[in-house]
């Protein structure tokens, strides 16, 4: 009987453990960033969540909390307009609620899922001394353990540009590279599922604008310990031994 229930718990702890690793974890981080440097100045922000061409496991990236800057069509470009907003939208993303159209704000979540070769919102802005948002990470390919078993990773990349759509702002190229474009920052998801973030430096090399503060939701971890409290649970049963009549 004991050994018995040894077994269930085990069996208990196991399918707890494959069970979070099927859904992958969540990982959310606290964006913030310092755009006096272009306070009053119309330019976008731009989001994409792009998988390798190898096959990448799921990920979503959602966008919460949106703050600083405001939805501007006064632009040198033109896009998708509805009412005072001006975006461009590629792949799977979409919004919650899902009567909301497709931009920031602090009460709409903004969704990216890796489904599509190219996921990516473009929204136009007047910026804002400072700008933050939270940033969650979350599906099979997020494994805070490494153990997710992708052939890709996926890369999430946050980066600004100017009105004409030339040149991004806020930022520089780590390699000292004048002729290419950079973002912000790069989080990357690797093939294992661990997620890496890079603020990159601000304008003419400075220290980076950006600031990236981690809350790791580890489900995994959750999932682990209710397992291990079946088993406890499992083991702390006493066993009453039968009375004995003579």
């Amino acid at each position: 009987m004991c050994i018995k229930k040894t077994l269930l718990g085990t069996a208990c702890c196991l399918g707890l453990i494959l069970t979070g690793s099927a859904f992958g974890d969540t990982v959310s981080y606290q964006i913030t960033l310092n755009t006096s440097s272009v306070s009053g100045t119309t330019g976008y922000i731009d989001f994409g969540l792009d998988p390798g061409s190898l096959g990448a496991l799921g990920v979503t990236a959602q966008i919460t909390g949106f703050t600083g800057g405001t939805l501007s069509t006064n632009t040198t470009t033109t896009g998708t307009t509805t009412g005072t907003n001006l975006y461009y939208i590629d792949g799977d993303v979409f919004t919650t609620p899902a009567n909301a159209p497709i931009l920031l704000s602090g009460s709409n979540m903004l969704t990216l899922v890796n489904e599509d070769s190219n996921n990516e919102l473009t929204q136009a802005l007047k910026f804002a001394a400072s700008s933050s948002f939270f940033l969650t990470l979350s599906g099979p390919g997020v494994s805070l353990l490494g153990d997710a078993s992708g052939t890709s990773g996926t890369t999430f990349v946050l980066d600004f540009l100017n009105d004409a759509q030339t040149a991004y702002l806020l930022s520089s190229d780590p390699t000292g590279s004048t002729a290419s474009l950079w973002a912000t920052s790069v989080f990357n998801i690797d093939d294992t599922g661990v997620v890496t973030s890079v603020a990159n430096p601000g304008p003419a090399g400075g220290p980076s604008l950006e600031v990236n503060t981690v809350t790791p939701e580890p489900s995994t971890w959750m999932l682990l310990g209710g397992g291990l409290l079946v088993c406890a649970i499992w083991r702390g049963r006493r066993i009453v031994p039968r009375r004995q009549f003579s």
